[in-house]
């Protein structure tokens, strides 16, 4: 960005040292902002592997240690893989961020994330008189966050008559019970994975525990319904039923 817009000195410096910082888990993803002819820095606080990003790695555990042939994933290789996906989601939001190239101090484990293919490289992109270094992207899957096509499969209209926190919380348990490593799919930890997806962290205790007891409510009412199971007949642990007597969705 700096260098397509006449604003790059040459030698990087101050970019490369917020970038450590950043690795480091020090601050969390910085990024800039276009408008107009003006350039903004933005420098967040807290870290990269926030309980956001915590949550997001939990959510998909299962499923990177079947890429990653069984080892659980390294302090520094959980950071950058974070950092990935954080700026992917600010990408989106036309925040751009610092790319990361093989060519800094964290090589070792971008490799070792391409080579257990978490992260994908794209070829070098041309912008103008400018090429870029190589892209990564993360890994299709641990960028889903939509698993509506699959429930409407197993519930069929009586899906698409559920309220959206409804659907919200049956898309969870799809997530925690294909992907996730979860030894038990309850209510608390249910609640917890959606309040940081759509709150990035825990600040006001009072509304946290507010949104679980509704969680709690919503499990209820799904069990009596017929849309989960206990596993067991007792214990709070719950898997969707597989066994639902589906109507025909508009969908289908």
């Amino acid at each position: 960005i700096l260098k397509t817009h006449d604003r790059w000195e040459g030698r990087g410096i101050g970019m490369a040292s917020l970038t450590n910082f950043c690795l480091d888990n020090q601050i969390d993803v910085p990024y800039f902002i276009l408008r107009f002819e003006d350039i903004s820095l933005y420098i967040q606080k807290g870290k990269v592997l926030d309980e956001f990003a915590e949550n997001w790695l939990k959510s998909f555990e299962g499923y990177i240690l079947k890429k990653n042939n069984g080892k659980e994933l390294t302090q520094e290789e959980r950071i950058v893989l974070s950092y990935f996906y954080k700026s992917e989601l600010l990408n989106q939001e036309e925040k751009y961020t610092v790319l990361l190239t093989p060519d800094n101090n964290h090589s070792a484990a971008i490799a070792k994330l391409q080579s257990s293919g978490l992260i994908d490289s794209h070829s070098q992109k041309q912008y103008g008189d400018y090429i870029t270094d190589t892209i990564y992207l993360v890994d299709r899957e641990l960028t889903k966050t939509d698993f509506y096509t699959e429930l409407r499969g197993l519930f069929g209209g009586e899906f698409d008559n559920l309220s959206s926190a409804y659907k919200d919380v049956l898309n969870v348990i799809y997530q925690c019970d294909n992907y996730a490593l979860m030894k038990s799919i309850n209510a608390s930890n249910v609640g917890t994975n959606l309040y940081l997806k759509n709150n990035k962290r825990v600040i006001d205790l009072k509304k946290y525990e507010n949104f679980k007891r509704s969680i709690r409510n919503i499990f209820n009412k799904l069990e009596n319904q017929g849309f989960i199971l206990r596993k067991n007949g007792k214990k709070p642990n719950f898997k969707l039923n597989e066994k639902f007597n589906r109507t025909p969705s508009l969908f289908d």
